[in-house]
């Protein structure tokens, strides 16, 4: 099959207008970052895309690891992926700004107890994270 000169033009424009419109997040680039419960809670970047938590007991630090959302306003169409990875049964938590007035799929914060539990979220660009996908077990509250 043959390929004319100007179906390639097309697709050259068609990707071109995708990937223009789409912030670099939503097509799958961005940080790899993981968190640990010796930063405990941390703000989620705009350049993160994937985030590894890893709530491991750290004697006189915690038991738990959070990782804080950016205001939903500020971060239109980011996609972000995040993991739980260790075997304990210590928490691994998402959660909005308590003053932020956002919401993950109506509540303020989901959490984990299970190795390799995902939660993919993505923001509206208002005040909203919505669930996109998610494996394991999740408790929102």
């Amino acid at each position: 099959m043959k390929i004319s000169k100007f179906s390639i033009i097309l697709m050259t424009l068609a990707i071109f207008a995708v990937t223009s419109v789409l912030p670099a997040t939503a097509l799958g680039a961005g940080a790899v970052r993981t968190l640990t419960s010796a930063s405990h809670r941390q703000v989620v970047g705009a350049t993160d895309s994937v985030i590894l938590m890893d709530a491991t007991t750290i004697p006189g630090i915690g038991t738990c690891v959070v990782a804080s959302l950016p205001y939903a306003n500020t971060a239109r169409g980011q996609v972000l992926r995040f993991e739980k990875i260790d075997s304990t049964s210590n928490s691994a938590s998402v959660v909005v700004g308590l003053f932020s007035g956002d919401h993950i799929d109506g509540f303020h914060e989901w959490t984990t107890r299970s190795q390799f539990a995902e939660i993919t979220l993505v923001s509206d660009g208002s005040n909203n994270w919505y669930v996109r996908s998610m494996t394991g077990t999740w408790t929102p509250t």
